[in-house]
């Protein structure tokens, strides 16, 4: 087993806009990537990924109630499955903004993701990209001014997404 980085850890907050099945594959994939491929040792990580009203669900369970990896996988399915189940809405979109310890690509990431699973995606290009830059934390629109040479509102939306992972994975 290696020591994972915190940063590489995946968060979980309880909020419709996640989806915790990609977040259990994703949270599955780094266990594999860093040897917890063990029920014991998912079930001492998992609690650190959940944050806000998922960690206070988390805390909420008994101790009785855990007694398997596979126990904690369906029940945290059975309760955010539900409540974050796809909308056929691009709401969801114009609502994105960039979470306090999301990275750029992360935010990226989870952008494309709601903006494909929207099956109301028909947004142009420049609206994407307006959303898009909206949504991203002041001292980071900051960093892609200055990597896009000021000029970030001209740039085309995949230009934009290109410095965001450079950035991202430059850090």
């Amino acid at each position: 087993m290696k020591n994972i980085p915190p940063s590489v850890l995946h968060n979980f907050y309880g909020m419709s806009t996640k989806d915790p099945d990609s977040f259990m594959f994703d949270f599955d994939i780094l266990c594999r990537t860093y040897g917890y491929t063990n029920d014991t040792h998912k079930l001492c990580l998992f609690p650190a990924t959940l944050k806000v009203a998922a960690l206070k669900w988390f805390m909420g369970l008994g101790e009785c109630t855990i007694t398997s990896w596979d126990d904690i996988k369906k029940m945290f399915l059975k309760k955010y499955q539900t409540y974050c189940k796809p909308r056929d809405s691009k709401e969801d979109v114009f609502r994105m903004t960039q979470q306090e310890d999301e990275s750029l690509e992360e935010y990226l990431e989870i952008f494309s993701y709601i903006l494909q699973k929207s099956k109301k995606h028909s947004l142009n290009s420049d609206t994407i990209r307006t959303i898009f830059i909206k949504g991203i934390r002041d001292e980071y629109l900051d960093i892609l001014n200055v990597m896009g040479k000021g000029d970030i509102p001209n740039l085309p939306f995949h230009e934009i997404a290109d410095l965001c992972q450079k950035y991202s994975r430059g850090r």
